[in-house]
């Protein structure tokens, strides 16, 4: 009996990544690659058509990032199986990546023996963390839990901050009031535990979340 054909999205905001990504899922006979995006609103859709087996998604992307996103795929359908990449290697990005329930999580680095042993180990009902990413982990239990609470919204607005634009122009990038910035300057300020913004753009850099 032949094997079942496992069908996979992927999602990545590189190009260059992305295409070295999918010519390694091409080289499998069992894979086929049955959607790509570039951006997190444009993987949704394709999910929601497209039903793969798999969905593969960089954390970092425009429009919904990974992180986002597989909280949706898992409440729509929690069988859905996800794998995020990422590129950071700091605690608290992974930690919250993990808490959004992936069956794997990968650093971009990773060899594509690594790589395809992922996507194995999730076909047959694993999870997936390599040693690198529970040392992560454990890291990013220690971080105080309202920084894990960030919400992508607030996390624009506070690398924003840290780029020096200013309220009105964070308001008008982001289509969104002037108050309701000053209410997501209020909650980080909250969350980092800070009474000025030298000292939350301090933390915020010391942490590699800007």
């Amino acid at each position: 009996m032949d094997k079942k054909v496992t069908t996979i999205l992927m999602a990545d905001d590189h190009p260059l990544l992305l295409e070295g990504l999918v010519k390694q899922i091409e080289s499998c006979n069992s894979y086929k690659l049955v959607g790509q995006a570039t951006n997190g609103n444009q993987a949704w859709e394709l999910h929601k058509k497209l039903a793969p087996d798999i969905t593969i998604l960089d954390i970092d992307m425009d429009g919904m990032d990974g992180i986002e996103l597989t909280q949706k795929i898992k409440n729509k359908n929690l069988c859905s199986k996800v794998i995020l990449l990422t590129m950071h290697n700091e605690p608290w990005v992974i930690y919250r990546a993990k808490n959004a329930n992936p069956d794997g999580i990968l650093l971009k680095n990773i060899h594509r023996e690594q790589f395809i042993a992922a996507i194995e180990s999730v076909i047959n009902g694993k999870k997936y963390f390599s040693p690198e990413i529970e040392a992560l982990v454990k890291e990013g239990v220690m971080l105080d839990s309202s920084l894990l609470s960030l919400t992508t919204r607030e996390l624009e607005v506070l690398r924003l901050i840290a780029c020096g634009v200013s309220t009105k122009e964070i308001a008008d990038q982001l289509n969104i009031s002037i108050n309701t910035v000053e209410t997501y300057r209020k909650n980080l300020f909250l969350k980092f535990n800070v009474a000025n913004m030298a000292v939350l753009v301090k933390k915020a850099v010391e942490l590699g979340i800007v």
